[in-house]
């Protein structure tokens, strides 16, 4: 659906959706769309879908971290 499509409001649900499963092959769809989409509003809003991903990637790989950091209690007393 996101790739064939002709309508802008199904391509952006589509987007949505592939962002919200976390599946790679889904989320290089959206990445491309970004770029390739040939409405200015679908690629805005798959740009936003993109970011919000990748902020949340973020936000988990931190944890991550913190949670290894904290294991080894490392903080100067």
């Amino acid at each position: 659906m996101l790739k064939n499509s002709g309508i802008e409001e199904e391509r952006i649900v589509a987007a949505l959706s592939l962002t919200k499963m976390k599946n790679k092959i889904g989320i290089f769809a959206v990445k491309r769309k970004i770029k390739f989409d040939e409405s200015k509003r679908v690629q805005e809003i798959c740009k936003k879908f993109y970011n919000n991903y990748l902020l949340e990637k973020s936000k988990v790989n931190t944890k991550e971290i913190n949670v290894e950091f904290n294991r080894y209690n490392l903080s100067s007393k």
